[in-house]
């Protein structure tokens, strides 16, 4: 189990994950106790990867199921004295990730939410990832793109294909804080600032963002986006949509 803030060393855990062949539980930081909770003993996790809040929070919440599990704290794990094992270096096994993913194995679980009962895991092979990386690969902008935005929780299915298709690409992967789902225009700034070029977002936030900046100058001067990809729900091209997108310089739509 991952149960992190959303940072670097929350990427890779997660590419740790596959790398040795774990299977790959992430939880949302923001999600109730009683979900965690729940989600781990219905699991039943070998390992968990925390940091400093989320090892604080599970310890003043849950102390007993904390101390039945092996607890790893990446915020005081010593990465000098442990990047290696077994005599593999980590720098070198991330060039065979991508020859890794095309096992039967199963790869990683994804909970539902919950709302018509109780959440249940979902498990998914490693191969069907692969799948879908080497698709994304082939029939999107992942390998001519410098910058992509790493907009999706990591509880959700798409976070995967953010990472995995960027990092596969030897592109470089802008975290966004949790936070940006709420405030639309820090997240607009965001894409703008550090020059985002292939965006993964909701369906519903796009019509969001299109209605607020349909007429404004920041995406038509700055914006380097040149790739958006939406899902979630039936796309409704609206003549707001249409309008923002079209002052998008470069973009694939």
């Amino acid at each position: 189990i991952v149960l992190m803030e959303r940072d670097v060393e929350a990427i890779a855990a997660c590419v740790s994950c596959f790398l040795s062949h774990s299977i790959y539980v992430p939880l949302e930081v923001e999600d109730p106790i009683d979900r965690i909770k729940y989600i781990i003993e219905d699991s039943d996790p070998k390992v968990i990867l925390c940091d400093d809040h989320t090892e604080r929070r599970l310890a003043l919440n849950a102390p007993d199921l904390l101390s039945s599990l092996t607890v790893i704290n990446v915020s005081r794990f010593d990465w000098k004295e442990h990047n290696s094992i077994d005599g593999f270096k980590l720098e070198e096994e991330l060039f065979s990730l991508s020859s890794l993913l095309k096992t039967k194995e199963l790869g990683y679980m994804i909970y539902t939410s919950g709302t018509t009962g109780r959440p249940k895991g979902v498990l998914i092979p490693e191969e069907n990832l692969n799948d879908l990386m080497e698709w994304t690969l082939d029939h999107t902008l992942a390998a001519k793109t410098k910058k992509t935005l790493q907009f999706y929780s990591h509880g959700f299915d798409p976070s995967l294909l953010e990472i995995f298709s960027t990092l596969l690409a030897a592109q470089e992967l802008i975290i966004a804080g949790g936070h940006l789902k709420k405030d639309l225009e820090q997240l607009v700034h965001k894409i703008v600032d550090f020059k985002i070029e292939r965006l993964f977002i909701p369906i519903s936030l796009v019509q969001m963002i299109a209605d607020e900046f349909q007429d404004s100058d920041l995406f038509r001067n700055n914006s380097h986006l040149k790739e958006i990809n939406c899902g979630g729900d039936r796309m409704v091209i609206s003549a707001s949509l249409r309008k923002w997108v079209k002052n998008i310089n470069n973009s694939r739509k």
